[in-house]
């Protein structure tokens, strides 16, 4: 990976008109200082909102090529026991396997905030996750998971995005974060997210 421009969560806010070069030129003079988090910095001295400093956050970890095709990639069942099915379907987290010491972890970029926190917090090791298209997670997790509910409930799950990424292409919308989904358990009428 070295060599490779990767994006800067400062760039990603400033091109996002959250900040402007002033701030972020100022949050990189105050980590000098006070070293925090950029995004955590970002929000506490300029009010920049938490689902947009995620949102930047999100954006930096996949410009480091960490999509995956999990079609390609093996899976260890050594590894599964370690996220109970109720953990792996919530957090839509795949153990793929162990490598270079780090266990490698597939999820959606939807759930990377979530997932990372939580993988992080409940692995006994190294972790490093993977992003996969939404459809191969849920595959996955069916064939890995077995849960009927959710299984039979897949064809007809769509994602509550939490800042607004769509990761069939990982395409910008203009959708609000009240977005009209499905329940995973099939619910009849669409539920609206947040209320």
């Amino acid at each position: 990976m070295s060599g490779q421009n990767h994006a800067r969560i400062g760039t990603i806010l400033k091109d996002r008109k959250e900040l402007s070069d002033e701030q972020v030129a100022f949050i990189l003079e105050h980590q000098e200082h006070h070293p925090r988090p950029f995004g955590e910095l970002a929000e506490h001295l300029y009010g920049v909102s938490h689902e947009a400093v995620e949102q930047a956050w999100v954006e930096q970890y996949l410009s480091y090529g960490t999509r995956v095709d999990l079609r390609r990639e093996s899976v260890d069942r050594s590894v599964l026991g370690t996220f109970s099915r109720r953990q792996a379907w919530q957090f839509q987290l795949v153990p793929l396997r162990c490598e270079d010491g780090r266990l490698l972890v597939a999820t959606t970029a939807g759930r990377l905030p979530r997932g990372a926190a939580f993988a992080w917090r409940i692995a006994r090791q190294p972790v490093f996750l993977l992003v996969a298209p939404e459809s191969q997670i849920i595959t996955c997790l069916a064939e890995h998971y077995p849960w009927p509910e959710m299984s039979r409930a897949k064809n007809s799950y769509t994602r509550v995005s939490h800042f607004g990424l769509d990761t069939s292409g990982d395409k910008r919308r203009s959708a609000p974060l009240e977005v009209i989904t499905r329940d995973v358990y099939k619910m009849e009428k669409p539920v609206v997210a947040g209320r």
